[in-house]
C-alpha cells in the first residue's frame, strides 16, 4: 500500500470506526491519528502528533516496544486481542481492555515506511462478559448447593413428572423410605402399587393439574417394607408442591416426605401408658399429681379431689395453691425452683386444707422426670398424709420435756448426797470397801441418768429449734486432752492414741463440742473389744478443723450409714443387741456439729471398725 494523498488518507482515517494512528517506521514518530484513537488513548492530539510514540505512551513501552520494533524489522503485523493495559487517561490511571494491530505500510520496493496502529477498546464488552461469567459461576454454584441440599436433606424428596407421575429424581432419604425398589423412570403406581385407590394419588394429581399444594401430617399409609412384600402400618408427613417450567406451566410435582412411624407409635404407647398411669393413680391411696416443668399442675388423682372437695378445673394450673397453708407457699415455691435448677426431687412437709377447712400435714415429694439431655419434661408429685406422725412426734417431744423436768432435780440431789456419803464413809472402816464400791456403782448410774436427761433436753431443743450455742474461743487440742484424760481414768486398760496434727483454736461452744467428743468416744469404747485402742486425731484442711475418732470394733453396715444420724435410729443386728442405748446420741452430735456449720460423717465396714469425723469451718 502506497500513501500518495495525505489529505485523502486523513479523511479516511477520520471516518474509520476504530482508533488509528500512523507512525514513521524508522523514527516511530506519530504523524497522523483520528479522534477515536484520542478517545481511547485519553490524551490530546498535541501530546502525540510529532512525538516519539513511546514518549506519548511510557506506561506500556516496556511491554509493547519490542513488538513494534519487530514489525518494522520483519514487516509482519502484530495482533493483540482484548489485552488489559493500564493507561493514564487525562491524568487518571485506568485499567482498560483493547484489541490492536501493529500493521506495516510498505512502499513499491517492499520496504516499511509507515506503521499503522489499529485499536479498538473492548473494556465494556469484557466487563459485561465477566459479569455474565460471574453470574454463570454463581448460578452454577447455587445449582450445586441446591443439588447438595437435595441429596443430603434429611427429608425424603422426589420429583414426579407427567400425568402418570413418573419418578424423575429422588434423594437418598426418599430411597431409604422405599428401600430396595427401582424408582427412577417408573410411574408411582408401578413402583408403589400399594397406593392404588389411595386418596393420596388424587391429591398428587390435583397438585399436578391445578397447582394446589397439599400437606398432611402423620398419615397412616399401609406400605410394604420391600417391593412385593406384605404391607405394614406406617405413618408419613407429606408436602406436595408443583414444579413450573420457564413458561410457568406445571410439568411436575415435588414431594417432601418424613416417615414418622416411630414417633407415632411411641406417642401412642405414651398415651396408653398415661391412661394406664391415671387409672393406677386413682387406685393408690397416696395423692398423685402431674405438672409441667413450670409447675403448672395438669393432673390430680381422685384422692386429691376427694380430700379437697374441689374439681380439677379449680385446681389446674396454679389453682392448687388455694389448698396450701399460706405460710407454706413461699418455701414450697422457692424449694421447687431450686429442685428445678438442680434436677433433683424436692421433699417437703406441708399443710393442705381438707373439705372441713382443717390444714393437714403431708409429706410432699415432687420428683422431676428428665429427658436424655437432663432437661425436666414433667413433675410427678406424691403426697402422703403424715398428720398422725406429726401428732405422735409432738407427743414424744412433750413426754421427753416432761420427763427431763421431773427427773433432773431429784437426780441432782441424789448425786450430791452420794458424794457426801462417799466422803463420810472413808472416815471409818465399817464395811468401807463394800459400801464404797456400791456407792461408786450408784454414782455411775446417776451419771448415766444425768447424761440421758441432758440428751433428752437437747433433743427437745433441737426439735423446736431452740438449741442455742454459746461460742467462745476454744483450744480444741486442750479440750480433746481433757475429755480423753477423763476416759483414761475410767478405762485404765484402754489405750487412747492422740494425734495432734495441728494446733487448732476456734470459736466453738465448749460444752456442746465436749458433749460430741464424749458421745463419739463412748461409742468407740462401747462397740469395740475391751483392750483395743481408740484413736483421736485433730488436723486442719481447706480452712476447716477436722477431728476423727477411730475404733477397731464391730463396724457399721453401709446400708445404715445414711440413717445412723437419724433420731431414735438404732442399728439392728445380733452384735448390736448386746448394747443398750436410745438412738439419740449420734443424732444430737450430728445436730450440734451442723449448728456449728459443719458436718459429721462416717466411714465403716462390718467387723472392720468405724471412723467418725466432724469438720467445722474455722471461721464458723
Amino acid at each position: 500500500m502506497e500513501l500518495k494523498d495525505n489529505a485523502q488518507l486523513q479523511h479516511l482515517i477520520n471516518c474509520a470506526p476504530i482508533g488509528i494512528c500512523i507512525i514513521d517506521a524508522n523514527t516511530f514518530v506519530a504523524e497522523m491519528l483520528n479522534q477515536k484513537f484520542l478517545d481511547i488513548a485519553g490524551r490530546t492530539e498535541t501530546a502525540i502528533i510529532g512525538k516519539y510514540y513511546w514518549d506519548a505512551f511510557p506506561e506500556v513501552k516496556e511491554i509493547y516496544q519490542p513488538h513494534l520494533e519487530q514489525v518494522a524489522k520483519t514487516h509482519k503485523p502484530y495482533h493483540a486481542d482484548q489485552v488489559e493495559v493500564k493507561l493514564n487517561r487525562y491524568g487518571k490511571a485506568e485499567d482498560i481492555f483493547v484489541t490492536f494491530v501493529y500493521a506495516p505500510v510498505l512502499n513499491e520496493e517492499g520496504k516499511a515506511t509507515k506503521i499503522a496502529i489499529w485499536v479498538l477498546e473492548n473494556t465494556r464488552q469484557v466487563n459485561e462478559r465477566k459479569e455474565v461469567d460471574l453470574s454463570n459461576q454463581l448460578l452454577e454454584k447455587e445449582r450445586y448447593k441446591l443439588y447438595e441440599f437435595f441429596m443430603q436433606a434429611p427429608a425424603g424428596i422426589c420429583l414426579w413428572t407427567g400425568p402418570d407421575l413418573t419418578y424423575e429424581m429422588i434423594n437418598p432419604a426418599y430411597q431409604k423410605i422405599l428401600s430396595g425398589r427401582k424408582l427412577i423412570g417408573r410411574p408411582i403406581l408401578e413402583a408403589v402399587p400399594e397406593l392404588k385407590g389411595a386418596p393420596l394419588i388424587d391429591s398428587m394429581l390435583d397438585t399436578y393439574y391445578n397447582g394446589t399444594p397439599f400437606e398432611v401430617h402423620e398419615l397412616h399409609v399401609p406400605i410394604a417394607d420391600y417391593e412385593g412384600g406384605p404391607t405394614t402400618d406406617r405413618y408419613f408427613t407429606f408436602n406436595y408442591v408443583p414444579r413450573r417450567n420457564l413458561d410457568n406451566k406445571i410439568d411436575g410435582v415435588f414431594n417432601f416426605v418424613f416417615e414418622v412411624t416411630e414417633q407415632v407409635v411411641a406417642r401412642k404407647k405414651i398415651e396408653e401408658s398415661e391412661a394406664h398411669f391415671r387409672h393406677l393413680a386413682d387406685l393408690v391411696p397416696a395423692k398423685i399429681s402431674n405438672a409441667l416443668p413450670s409447675g403448672e399442675v395438669t393432673f390430680f388423682n381422685q384422692q386429691w379431689l376427694d380430700f379437697s372437695g374441689l374439681d380439677f378445673d379449680d385446681l389446674k394450673n396454679f389453682g392448687y395453691h388455694q389448698m396450701i397453708h399460706p405460710e407454706d407457699v413461699p418455701p414450697f415455691s422457692e424449694g421447687l425452683a431450686k429442685a428445678a435448677a438442680s434436677g433433683t426431687p424436692f421433699v417437703s412437709e406441708m399443710r393442705f386444707k381438707n373439705t372441713e377447712g382443717d390444714y393437714i400435714w403431708h409429706l410432699n415429694v415432687a420428683s422431676p422426670i428428665l429427658n436424655e439431655n437432663g432437661e425436666i419434661t414433667m413433675w410427678v408429685g406424691s403426697t402422703t398424709d403424715i398428720q398422725k406422725l406429726k401428732e405422735e412426734d409432738q407427743r414424744k417431744a412433750d413426754f421427753v420435756s416432761l420427763l427431763s423436768h421431773e427427773l433432773k432435780t431429784p437426780v441432782t440431789s441424789i448425786k450430791g448426797h452420794i458424794q457426801l456419803m462417799q466422803r463420810e464413809i472413808k472416815k471409818t472402816e465399817f464395811q468401807k470397801e463394800r459400801i464404797a464400791n456400791g456407792l461408786d456403782r450408784i454414782n455411775r448410774l446417776v451419771l448415766q441418768l444425768t447424761s440421758l436427761v441432758s440428751d433428752m433436753l437437747d433433743l427437745t431443743r433441737i426439735e423446736t429449734g431452740r438449741l442455742d450455742l454459746h461460742k467462745e474461743n476454744v483450744n480444741l487440742n486442750e479440750l480433746i486432752n481433757e475429755v480423753a484424760g477423763d476416759f483414761k481414768l475410767t478405762n485404765p486398760d484402754r489405750e487412747f492414741i492422740l494425734n495432734h496434727n495441728a494446733e487448732v483454736t476456734a470459736e466453738l461452744d465448749h460444752d456442746k463440742i465436749a458433749q460430741v467428743l464424749i458421745n463419739l468416744i463412748s461409742n468407740a469404747i462401747k462397740y469395740s473389744p475391751a483392750k483395743s485402742p481408740v484413736q483421736i486425731s485433730i488436723s486442719k484442711e481447706n480452712e476447716q478443723l477436722q477431728v476423727s475418732i477411730t475404733d477397731k470394733g464391730i463396724g457399721i453396715s453401709e446400708k445404715d450409714h445414711q440413717k445412723i444420724f437419724e433420731r431414735f435410729y438404732r442399728v439392728e443386728g445380733k452384735d448390736e443387741k448386746q448394747f443398750s442405748g436410745f438412738g439419740i446420741g449420734l443424732y444430737l452430735a450430728y445436730s450440734i456439729i451442723e449448728r456449728h456449720g459443719g458436718k459429721l460423717s462416717l466411714k465403716s465396714e462390718l467387723q472392720k471398725g468405724a471412723t467418725f469425723t466432724f469438720s467445722i469451718p474455722l471461721e464458723a
